[in-house]
């Protein structure tokens, strides 16, 4: 890691601080009680047939959760400039769109989170990607879940690790253990 990504990652982790002093109402919901869902991921250094493979499990994921009547909203990150999706529920930006120094989203992705009012925000990322984290911050869901525990970026309420590399098992997981939750 050179020096220039350092003092950035410190500015975004110092932001990211100041932004937890906005108190929300935390609450651990039954799957079946979900509404909305606000879902995160980021494809960092991904080859054009793994992006492929990334993008076809979330498409099932969210194809999974129109069934069951749960409204999604998928946020992907992305560190090449974005492939167009053509779904409406898909937003897909890059470091373009965020601030040079902090990695903090321009204000329409930051308007995702808050539009959105999500009652669970999922982070399925395995990797660190602030912009995501900014997101998750900002949002005023009653539970935030990632997969990463970092303790560097936003604060979630469940941190949930998987042997799994496959996105959707990820996803699937998460669901069994917030089906259990009464």
């Amino acid at each position: 890691m050179n020096i220039i990504t350092s003092i950035r990652e410190k500015f975004a982790q110092y932001k990211l601080k100041k932004l937890r002093k906005i108190e929300r109402k935390r609450a651990y919901i039954d799957w079946n009680k979900i509404d909305r869902i606000l879902l995160l991921y980021a494809i960092n250094n991904a080859s054009e047939a793994q992006s492929s493979m990334i993008y076809s499990e979330l498409y099932e994921i969210l194809d999974n959760c129109f069934d069951e009547k749960t409204s999604v909203r998928l946020v992907v990150y992305v560190n090449k400039s974005p492939i167009e999706q053509k779904r409406f529920n898909i937003t897909v930006f890059d470091a373009k769109s965020c601030n040079a120094l902090t990695y903090k989203p321009n204000l329409d992705i930051l308007g995702i989170a808050e539009e959105e009012d999500s009652d669970v925000v999922i982070n399925l990322s395995p990797t660190l990607s602030y912009p995501l984290e900014y997101l998750a911050e900002n949002s005023d869901a009653k539970l935030k879940i990632s997969v990463l525990k970092t303790g560097k970026g936003a604060k979630y309420d469940m941190y949930f690790s998987s042997e799994s590399e496959s996105v959707k098992e990820v996803f699937e997981s998460i669901k069994y253990y917030l089906q259990k939750i009464k």
